[in-house]
C-alpha cells in the first residue's frame, strides 16, 4: 500500500507497532505511525517556563529550523508535486474563498473566536478587509492546512508527525506559515523571526500573512 502522500515519519522515529495506511475515494493515501512525542506547544510553553540560564543559547539548536522545515518537506514529494499539479491553478484559493463565503452567509463564523488584533470585529468586516487585499500571486505548495503548534509533534528536537490533517491540500505556502507564526507569537517575536528566516524567507510578506490570518477566521 502507498506510503507516500500524508505525514512525513522519519525512520528514527520511535514506532509502537501500530500503524496504518488510509485512503479516500480520490486514492490518496495518508500514512501513520504511532511515535512517542510531544506537542510543539507543549515544548514552547516549557521552554519559556525555564530559567533564563537554562534556555538553550544563541547557537544552539532550538525548536524553529525544525518548524521551518516542516512544510518545506511536503512540497519535495513526488507524490506531493504529482498532487499539486493536478489541483487548481491558483493554489486552491478559489475554493477556499468560496466555502469562507458560505460559512459567512450562513451564519457559521464564530466571531468570538477571533485572533486579538481582530477582536470585536463582525465576519463582514473580516471579509471585507481580507478580499481588499486580493489579487496575490499563486505560490502552490502542498499544506497541512491548519499548521498550529498543537497539531504539531516535536522528537529529540525535530517534527516528528502532525495530526488533524481534514484540510490537507493544494494551497498558498502563507496558509501554513501564516498560522504557525500566528502561534509563535505567544512566546515572543523572536520565535516568529526565526521561523521565517530558518525557512528561507528574510522578510515575510506582510500582505500574504495578514490575508490568510484573516482567511482562517472563517474556519
Amino acid at each position: 500500500m502507498p506510503q507516500g502522500v500524508g505525514v512525513r515519519v522519519p525512520p528514527w522515529a520511535p514506532d509502537s507497532g501500530k500503524s496504518a495506511a488510509i485512503s479516500n475515494d480520490r486514492g490518496v493515501f495518508l500514512f501513520a505511525r504511532v511515535i512517542s512525542s510531544a506537542t510543539c506547544r507543549t515544548t514552547a510553553a516549557l521552554h519559556q517556563a525555564r530559567p533564563r540560564r537554562d534556555r538553550p543559547r544563541p547557537g544552539r539548536r532550538d525548536a524553529a529550523p525544525a518548524l521551518a522545515g516542516a512544510p518545506r518537506h511536503g512540497t519535495g514529494h513526488p507524490a506531493f508535486r504529482t498532487w499539486a499539479r493536478r489541483s487548481l491553478a491558483d493554489d486552491g484559493r478559489t475554493a477556499r474563498l468560496h466555502k469562507a463565503r458560505a460559512r459567512l452567509d450562513a451564519g457559521l463564523v464564530d466571531e468570538e473566536d477571533f485572533d486579538a488584533e481582530r477582536a470585536g470585529w463582525s465576519a463582514a468586516r473580516v471579509w471585507a478587509e481580507m478580499t481588499a487585499l486580493l489579487p496575490l500571486p499563486p505560490d502552490p505548495v502542498v499544506t497541512h492546512g491548519d499548521f498550529s503548534l498543537n497539531n504539531l509533534f516535536l522528537h529529540h528536537g525535530e517534527v516528528a508527525g502532525c495530526i488533524d490533517v481534514g484540510r490537507a491540500g493544494v494551497a498558498d505556502r502563507y496558509q501554513d506559515l501564516a498560522i504557525l507564526w500566528n502561534c509563535l507569537g505567544e512566546f515572543g517575536p523572536s520565535l516568529q523571526r526565526r521561523l521565517f528566516e530558518s525557512y528561507g524567507i528574510p522578510r515575510p510578506d506582510e500582505r500574504r500573512l495578514r490575508f490568510h490570518l484573516m482567511l482562517d477566521e472563517f474556519f
